[in-house]
């Protein structure tokens, strides 16, 4: 099962996560990035979390000598934490590089679930199909209730529609250190 929001179609997922596949025939869920399509071996959702397999662990010993990482879009919401079985955070001159061919990639929370109409915001209680200035419908919080990125719902407080009104949304990028 892929958690929401990650995407495999159009009508699944959030269209901003449309970087997975899913080999029907095998039944392997893939990780396209930049035109290279990865092998993903596990999620984790309660962590926004996912690990894709490198084609080979000499792709660990590259990083060392010249710096090449899996690189992402600026814009994607998808975030490189470990490569290589290496927290990111702690990459050194002397890192020995040993075993690893994974690599563990965080995702953003995402924003209010896109909709065509009411019916599409069934499973995102207190919650309404409603356009943004911009013209773009989305599963808006009811009033009393903001959205909440993290939890995928709408709690309890300061609704959201106003920042939505005047386009000023921040969203905090979160980056899990193990």
């Amino acid at each position: 099962m892929i958690p929401y929001p990650l995407s495999t179609g159009p009508k699944c997922g959030d269209p901003a996560y449309l970087n997975f596949y899913c080999n029907l025939s095998s039944g392997q869920l893939n990780f396209t990035a930049r035109g290279d399509t990865y092998r993903v071996t596990k999620i984790n959702p309660g962590m926004h979390t996912f690990v894709i397999q490198t084609e080979t662990a000499d792709s660990c010993k590259s990083i060392k000598s010249n710096g090449n990482l899996l690189q992402l879009n600026q814009s994607s919401p998808f975030h490189v934490i470990r490569f290589c079985n290496v927290d990111l955070g702690n990459i050194s001159s002397t890192i020995s590089f040993t075993g690893g061919d994974e690599v563990e990639i965080g995702w953003d929370p995402p924003p209010e679930p896109t909709c065509f109409s009411s019916s599409d915001c069934k499973y995102w209680p207190n919650s309404s199909c409603s356009a943004r200035i911009d013209g773009k419908k989305l599963c808006l919080c009811n009033a009393k209730f903001k959205w909440d990125g993290l939890k995928l719902k709408c709690t309890e407080g300061k609704n959201s529609r106003i920042a939505h009104k005047y386009g000023t949304i921040c969203l905090l990028r979160v980056v899990f250190c193990f």
